[in-house]
This record gives structure tokens, sequence and C-alpha cells, in this order.
């Protein structure tokens, strides 16, 4: 199927991408948070989301937000990693008070990427300096397999302030019992990150549980990539469809210095799924309807 660009174009047009990874990083990055605004406006996106493995972002896409007088939505949040204080209630209640959007659990530090991957990297991708290693990742159950305390709080703290959280890389076993538990809670706003992805790759029948609950589930262009051998594009598309576009959203997880720019990630991403089949009206539902529920917080900042 030939995709005109015009298609490609309106799909982009008013769209968010809830994941990418701007500089300053320990990773290599390929563009700062200006620099990723700029190509955001060129093609009229909406906004997107700044994500870092190293903790907030809130200040980084306060200011990127106020340089470009508001000509774009530039979302900031907070990764729970042990660099960026762990399960601390105190740190998350600060960063939802200066305007997180998303409250992310532990990506590189959770224990179940340090099993996958053996590290706080992702086996050939390493930071740039060695981060002091964990001997134990993080998880949201003490030894006994109860919840922790501070999780508890946190999920109030989210509940309270009606921010969005993201499952970051735990383990599909904590995912269903964090979102569970979530709910529970009061928490309204809940994205299950790339669960496309090895470190957590999950069955499309479990995907379509979590989004009977509510949750939605992140479908990102990375995972795509033969070298992460994760998933091809046609069982992605027949995932989405079998979970419904209306409880998934698209992002690129792009900003890697050896991947293309997000912006023009997207495109390709989009056009990959038009060839497919894949309706235009559920890729706007997935761009551009659903990342907007996700990120438009009742939350008061500073």
């Amino acid at each position: 199927m030939t995709v005109n660009a015009a298609a490609v174009d309106r799909c982009l047009k008013g769209a968010y991408d809830l994941h990418i990874h701007t500089g300053p990083s320990l990773f290599k990055r390929g563009l700062d948070d200006f620099e990723m605004a700029e190509k955001a406006l060129n093609v009229k996106m909406k906004g997107f989301l700044i994500k870092a493995h190293e903790g907030s972002t809130v200040s980084r896409a306060y200011l990127a937000k106020k340089y470009f007088k508001n000509r774009v939505n530039i979302i900031g949040g907070h990764v729970m990693n042990i660099q960026a204080g762990g399960f601390n209630p105190y740190v998350v209640d600060a960063q939802i008070k200066l305007g997180a959007k998303v409250i992310w659990f532990p990506t590189i530090s959770a224990a179940n990427h340090i099993k996958h991957f053996g590290s706080l990297q992702y086996g050939a991708m390493k930071s740039t300096h060695a981060l002091m290693e964990v001997q134990e990742g993080l998880t949201i159950n003490d030894d006994k397999g109860v919840l922790l305390p501070d999780v508890v709080k946190i999920l109030e703290l989210i509940a309270e302030a009606d921010v969005c959280l993201s499952t970051g890389h735990l383990s599909n076993e904590e995912i269903f019992i964090l979102c569970r538990k979530a709910y529970e809670t009061g928490v309204k706003k809940i994205i299950v990150n790339h669960p496309d992805f090895e470190t957590n790759r999950m069955a499309v029948g479990d995907q379509q549980k979590l989004a009977q609950l509510g949750v939605y589930l992140e479908k990102s262009l990375l995972c795509l990539h033969p070298s992460w051998k994760s998933i091809d594009p046609e069982e992605m598309v027949e995932g989405i469809n079998q979970i419904g576009a209306e409880k998934c959203i698209l992002t690129t997880d792009y900003g890697q210095v050896e991947n293309p720019d997000p912006v023009e990630g997207m495109k390709h991403f989009i056009r990959t799924l038009l060839k497919l089949d894949l309706a235009q009206n559920k890729i706007a539902l997935m761009l551009k309807d659903n990342p907007y529920k996700l990120i438009n917080a009742r939350s008061k900042t500073i």
C-alpha cells in the first residue's frame, strides 16, 4: 500500500509523543529539549513528554515551554529510580507540586530490568558514565509479597493530584498488582510502558485484561527495531486491533543518538501503520485523544 505524505502529516498534526529521551542524559542523546521543541513545532505537533532515567524533567519542561511561549506543550515527569530517590513519597510530592504530569515507577533500577540485562545498562547500550551498580533493584513488594507502605503512599499522592502513573520496567506480575491497587486507591490514569519490549514482554491477552481495567497500553516504535528482538509491525497492529485503539497510545521512545530524531521516527511509525491498513482515525485516537486524556491533569502547580 502506498502512503500519501499528506496522510502522515494529518496524523502528526496535533499529536503527542509521551515517550521521548532528550539530553542532558547519562545515555547519549541526539537532541536536547529545545531542539526537540523546534522539530515538534515544525510539524505542528501538540506536545511531547520528556523522560529521563536519571530523575525529574519537570524544570526542564517548564523552561523549554516558557522559551517557546507555550506554542508546544512540553511535559515533565519524574522517574523513581534509585538515583532519584527511589520510592520516596516526599520526592514524589514535591515533583507533583512542581508540575509533574507523569510519575514513572523504576526503569533502569527496577529489579526486573537488572535481572534481564544484568545491570543498570541496556546490554550493548551503555551510559556515558558508569553508574554505581545496584545490588538489589527496586520492587514494589516486601520479602513477604506485601506492597511497600511507601508505594501505597505514592499511589495516594498520584490519585489525589490526578496525574498519570507509568509502570516503568517492572515485571508483569508487579504491573498487575500495581494497577489493581492503583485503581483501588483512586488513580485514574495509568500507562503500561512498552508491553511489547523485551524487559516486560506481555501477552496480548494480558494486555486486554489491563485495558479492561482502564489501563492504557503504550505501543512504541523502539519495540519494532530488530536489534531489540521484541515484535514485528504486523503483530503490533494485530495487538492494537485486539486490545482496541481506545486503550492504546503511540510513542517513539526515541532520542538515542543512533536513531533518527523522534519526529522523523514518528513519521516512519505512522507510515508503517498506514501501510498495514491501520485506520487513520485509530492512529489519531492513539496520538491525540488518548495522550491528551492522560496528561490533562487538574494538579495545582507552584
